[in-house]
């Protein structure tokens, strides 16, 4: 058994408790929360200086993309983002597994134990085969031309189900309204299949995307014509909300 202590205990249920006792099992489970000391013996009880609190969570993390670090300047709007994101590639997997690795140290630094990690490649299975971290795994698609929607079906399914075997869980996800065609959210949804697969999705993370969806026009609605995108992907959803019908 462990008695804890610092200047405040935050239970996150109640208000933090200045001076408080967390008891801690020799598993690691909390016992309980006492608000005072007068009950133990100084030398029972562990002290801290700062806080204690439960673990944070980080919800929305891209660990396979830790090697952009610093490289892509700030400020520079959504689609000169994504022209950056597409250099991904241009690294060798050396340093890119090394920053991996220095993320997650990062992360544990700040108190995180637990992720939901957005996946495009099978790079950070490696890395989390240590267990550092709790893992949740979102396989990521994006595809703007129905003809390809199948290939990236089936390449998702690759990365999914080699996660899934490692004994991680994860559950295949499309990255944005504007970057998926609307018969792929359908298939993604067929193949998942499960009520306990989780969804996630980028959502009007710029005004570019109200533009789109509402205005057909704007520097996305450009973009998204010059690469050829299906017109479906804009004419199909009058607003971004209409991703709750096809869900």
């Amino acid at each position: 058994m462990r008695y804890l202590t610092a200047d405040y205990i935050y239970p996150l249920n109640e208000p933090p408790i200045k001076n408080g006792v967390l008891q801690i099992s020799d598993a690691g489970e909390v016992i309980d929360i006492h608000r005072d000391k007068i009950n133990f013996q100084v030398e029972e009880i562990e002290v801290f200086k700062g806080i204690i609190c439960p673990g944070f969570v980080n919800t929305h993390c891209h660990l396979e993309l830790s090697h952009l670090k610093g490289m892509i300047p700030q400020r520079i709007g959504l689609l000169n983002f994504i022209k950056h994101i597409n250099n991904r590639n241009k690294f060798n997997n050396g340093p890119i597994q090394e920053c991996i690795h220095l993320a997650e140290q990062e992360m544990i630094k700040n108190g995180i134990v637990a992720v939901g990690d957005i996946c495009n490649t099978k790079a950070t299975i490696r890395q989390k085969k240590k267990r550092n971290l709790i893992y949740y795994n979102f396989i990521e698609v994006f595809e703007v031309n129905p003809i390809n929607i199948n290939s990236k079906i089936t390449q998702a399914l690759q990365i999914r189900d080699e996660f899934i075997n490692s004994n991680f869980k994860a559950s295949i996800t499309p990255h944005a309204l504007y970057s998926n065609h609307p018969l792929l959210i359908k298939k993604i949804l067929e193949v998942n299949g499960s009520d306990k697969d989780i969804f996630s999705i980028h959502n009007q993370e710029s005004d570019l995307e109200n533009q789109l969806f509402e205005l057909k026009k704007g520097k996305l609605f450009k973009w998204l014509k010059m690469i050829n995108a299906d017109p479906d992907i804009w004419n199909k959803r009058a607003q971004n909300l209409d991703i709750i019908n096809e869900l």
